[in-house]
Order: structure tokens, then sequence, then C-alpha cells
């Protein structure tokens, strides 16, 4: 006989629990596939070296970080942003100098992602808005390219969700030391990459809105670090601008101004879905006139910064990945849209089901593009394998591009060729090498002052691979071996 007051437990209660874990389980598993696969063979791309040198320097105790030997190309954003790096140590440490070390931190922050984004969406709009999360975030391909990659990306978009989330239950309370938890996150957030300033940008001017839409009898206090947080943010730019890298600031001016800010804002939508973006701008529009403020605070967040974005692009070179951290705010008036349409027309499971997978088709066929091809992060590979065939001692090779090999991939038994600051036809020292010379060139390159005609003569060539791209000119990868 139960005690008073015990709660009854109904007999089906632990078949449905067995079947959320199930099925959350199988949505895990979902999830991280496409990110874990191949995770360390792909290759590194141009971007990742930066940050790969400057998580070393840091876990061996050096920072700032010493523009020669630490970090190349981006060590001001090292500078600036260290919190991807702080992040990567303690990985680096317990698994060891190995490409999973630096790029499963990612992996986990796209999952915490997901979970949060899935988790306010169906407490907020019901259980179809977590599936249009999961559907239009699991396979979605610059997410799982950033998975892979030892960038900010991710965890910019982490953060972005948690600065956003905590946002929107200040506009309910309106207290002030609630204010205090989505401050912090904010500064994590700037110190991740300084574009998250449009996040900050749309959080804070929708918050201002709002208050103004109110109309208190006494100052909103809790408006006070949010616009501190702003403030500090624009500090920050312009600090960057003038001590560390001008060129930050140096948008083309090629083409009227509305062209261009049209083609910048269509260019956001698509890196942020092809889904997502313009069902999260729908979504937007209509949360900006809902009566609920936190719907009216997301909805008018999102659009402030999807309008900032393109007008400051115009000054700014902020080229349309950096936007990602845009897109769990898209995510969220997505799913707002989703649970709208669901419940107005309560289609059948089925019915539901074939939705969400249409939805999810083009992020699926762009992330299975990737991952069977290497999204042009893999061609070097093939022909670093045919140099290590070709290798004699006293053979060099020139790698004829903007990186180096920070998880060490190219054959070790070629000498690599350095290269001396001139700015001659030929900057590279190429006849300190005893034995033959190789040369490894992107197609990009050819223009280079090393390529002069007389040069070009002296080539011949091994192979050459075309690089699988999207939405790019065609280029390829040759490999060259210098007649003496």
């Amino acid at each position: 006989m139960e005690r008073p007051g015990t709660p009854s437990l109904s007999p089906r209660a632990g078949p449905v629990r067995a079947r959320r874990a199930l099925l959350v389980t199988i949505g895990v598993l979902l999830f991280l596939l496409p990110r874990l696969w191949r995770i360390e063979s792909v290759g590194e791309g141009l971007d990742e070296e930066a940050s790969v040198y400057a998580t070393r320097a840091m876990s061996e105790g050096r920072f700032p970080f010493d523009a020669a030997n630490d970090v190349r190309g981006d060590e001001y954003q090292s500078r600036f942003c260290p919190v991807p790096e702080a992040v990567a140590v303690p990985f680096l440490r317990v698994i060891g100098d190995r490409a999973l070390a630096f790029r499963l931190p990612w992996t986990l922050a796209a999952l915490a992602t997901c979970f949060l984004l899935m988790r306010s969406a169906t407490r907020r709009w019901g259980v179809v808005a977590g599936l249009v999360v999961f559907t239009l975030l699991a396979f979605d391909p610059k997410n799982v390219l950033y998975s892979q990659m030892h960038r900010y990306v991710v965890l910019e978009g982490l953060l972005s969700a948690a600065f956003v989330l905590l946002s929107l239950q200040v506009v309910t309370t309106h207290r002030a030391r609630d204010a205090a938890a989505p401050m912090f996150v904010g500064v994590g957030l700037l110190h991740t990459h300084l574009l998250g300033a449009f996040v900050v940008f749309g959080v804070v001017v929708a918050l201002v809105a709002e208050a103004w839409r109110a109309r208190p009898r006494r100052l909103p206090l809790h408006l006070i670090p949010f616009v501190a947080l702003l403030l500090y943010a624009g500090v920050l730019l312009v600090w960057f601008r003038d001590v560390v890298d001008p060129r930050f600031f140096a948008s083309p001016r090629t083409g009227s101004e509305l062209a261009r800010a049209t083609t910048y804002f269509v260019r956001m939508l698509g890196n942020i879905g092809p889904v997502a973006g313009p069902l999260g701008l729908v979504g937007a529009f209509v949360l900006s006139r809902a009566t609920a403020a936190r719907d009216r605070l997301l909805g008018s967040a999102t659009l402030v910064a999807a309008t900032a974005y393109p007008l400051a692009a115009l000054f700014v070179d902020a080229a349309p990945r950096y936007l990602l951290c845009l897109q769990p705010m898209f995510l969220l008036c997505a799913a707002s849209t989703g649970a709208t349409l669901a419940a107005r027309y309560r289609p059948r499971p089925a019915i539901l089901a074939a939705g969400l997978l249409l939805a999810a088709l083009p992020s699926v066929a762009l992330t299975s593009w990737y991952l069977t091809t290497g999204g042009g992060r893999d061609e070097e590979q093939h022909l670093n394998a045919e140099l290590a065939a070709l290798a004699r001692p006293g053979d060099g090779v020139l790698y004829v591009d903007q990186y180096r090999d920070p998880y060490h991939r190219r054959p070790s038994a070629l000498t690599p060729i350095a290269r001396i600051a001139a700015t001659g036809p030929e900057p590279w020292r190429l006849d300190t090498v005893s034995g033959a010379v190789y040369l490894v060139v992107w197609s990009r390159y050819l223009d280079a002052p090393l390529f002069t005609p007389e040069f070009r003569a002296r080539l011949e060539t091994i192979r050459s691979i075309p690089v699988s791209t999207l939405f790019q000119a065609s280029s390829e990868l040759t490999l060259f071996r210098l007649r003496r």
C-alpha cells in the first residue's frame, strides 16, 4: 500500500522514458556522425594554422604571442581574441598534440549549441520548434565544416546562443542583476571574434526599443550593463583598427553601394543556411510584431543585426563566414515559424516528418558533398603522397601558398625551401637545394612574381588536381618539378 502523498508512477512511464532516451541517443549520434567523420584526416585549409600555433604557444605559457614564431597571418586575431585558443589548451594537454585535440572542442561546442537552442525553442513554442532547430543545424554544411576546424566560428555560435537566451530573460524580469550573466558572456563573445559585436548591437538596440516602448517612469537600470557592453565593443573595434590591422576596415569599392549591400545580404542568408536563412528572416519579421516581449526582442534583435551587417560591410572587410554568429538567432526565428505553421495546419506525423526532411535536404546535399570531397581541404594530401614517393635525399619542395603545415603532414624527407624578405621575381631560395626542386602551386598563385615566362618554361608538370569548391571560381593544385 502506497504511503499518503507518494506520487504514483504510471505503468507507461518506464517505456516512455526509454523511448525518449533512445531518441536522444539517436539524435546525438546523427549530430556527431558528420562532424567526427574523418575529423583528423581532413585537410586544414588556409585559416587553421594561426589558431593551431597560437594554441601551442598558449599551452607552453607564451602569451602575448611572438608574432615571428608562434602565429602568422592572423596573429592580430589571436592577440585580441584568445578565447578559442584558451578553450583548446586543456584538450591539447589531455589528448596530446594531434589534430583531434585541436578540433574536438568545436564538435562538442556545436553539440552544446544545438542542445541550448532545441531546449529553448521546445520550451517556448513546442516540440515541433525543437525539431526544426535540429533539422536545420544537424547537417548544416558551415557548422559541420567549422566543427572540424580549429577556429573561432563554432564557439562564437555557442556564446551567441547563450548571450541571446540570457538576454531574453532580462527583458521580462527587468532586473539589473540578471544582466550580469549576459554581459560576461558578451565579453567572452567579443574576445572570441570581434564581429560578435553584430549580435551585441542587435540585442542592445532591441532592448532599448523595448524600454522606449514601455516608457518607464524610472531609469531602466537593467540596460546599463548592455550599453556598457556595446561601448566596450566599439572601443575594441577602434583599437583594433588603429593599433593592429587597418586593413580590416577596408572594404572593396566596386559597384554601387546598393548592389554591394544587397550582395552582402544575400551571401549572409546563404551562409546562415539555405533554409534557415530565409525561414529565419520571415520568422524575425513575424516575431518583431508579437505581443510577448521575449518574442518581440528576439525578432527585433535579429532584424537589426541582419540589417547592420550589409551596411557595415560597405566599410568593414566582413566576410560572410564572420556572420555565423547570427545563426542561432535565425534558427530560433525559423523554429518559431515552423511551430506556427504546424499549429495552424496540424499536419499528420508522416507529413510533418516529410516536411522536416525536405527542409533538411539542401543542407544534407551540401554536407554530403563536403564529407565526400573534402570541400577543397584535402587536395594537397594527394600531392604530398606523390612527393613522398618521389623524394630523394637533398631534394627540396616549395609550397606556393599562404599557410604552413600545422599538423606536420608534409613529407619530412624533403627540405622546405625558405622565403626571403625580398620583392624580386624569385623571392625564394631555390638555388640552396642540391637535389631536385619541386613546387606545389595553387592555380590562383600562378600570377605571382616568381612565375615569369622564363621560369614557367622550366616547370615540368607531374600531377594536377582540380580543387573541389562550390560557388567559387574553379582552381587547380599542381605539382611541378623544376628543370635545372
